[in-house]
């Protein structure tokens, strides 16, 4: 004699939990909490039509938007790099905390660099690449894929040799430092 076991839920809901006695197979008893159906009958599929294999997941993980979020960043080109030579010849009186650990600083400087070498091409109808990280405008997108943007770096291929010069290793390690996952959520 076969015996099935058909785990019963729907939509999150565990139904013979939810409605006690709604579920009516012969031979069938309720078992584990009356999360789960043992039955002789193979029909009890044919009963249960939203039955789901016993694996189903527990936790769902999703990455926290903040970690894309500039919102302070999102500037257009022309602010941010006018906003760079304004910065790099401080008043005697003017001084800018810094961060603890620079990270911040890192972190503006690598969206000054993309919004000064990247936005040429990458933005407008004709973004190459299938990457926008402007509109028309010139105002920097705040969500950028920022491993595929270090990768191409990483690798040379951006910005391409024959229409820029290349990135200097600042530059570079700017665009890590931005790229790499924050403290708090590294696992």
């Amino acid at each position: 004699m076969k015996r099935f076991l058909v785990c019963v839920f729907a939509l999150g809901v565990n139904v013979a939990a939810a409605v006690p006695g709604s579920l009516r197979v012969q031979g069938a008893s309720v078992c584990h909490s009356r999360q789960a159906v043992a039955t002789n009958d193979a029909a009890a599929f044919a009963v249960v039509p939203f039955a789901v294999p016993v694996a189903v997941p527990v936790a769902t993980i999703t990455q926290p938007t903040y970690f894309y979020a500039y919102g302070a960043y999102a500037a257009s080109a022309d602010q941010i790099v006018a906003a760079t030579s304004r910065e790099s010849s401080p008043d005697a009186n003017t001084q800018r905390p810094a961060a603890a650990d620079g990270g911040n600083d890192l972190d503006r400087r690598a969206v000054e660099v993309i919004a000064r070498r990247c936005v040429k091409c990458h933005s407008g109808d004709e973004a190459r690449g299938e990457l926008m990280i402007a509109d028309d405008s010139g105002q920097v997108a705040q969500r950028l894929p920022r491993h595929r943007i270090l990768g191409a770096v990483e690798a040379g291929k951006m910005p391409p040799q024959h229409e820029a010069t290349p990135l200097s290793s600042d530059e570079i390690e700017a665009i890590r430092h931005w790229a790499r996952l924050p403290r708090d959520l590294a696992y």
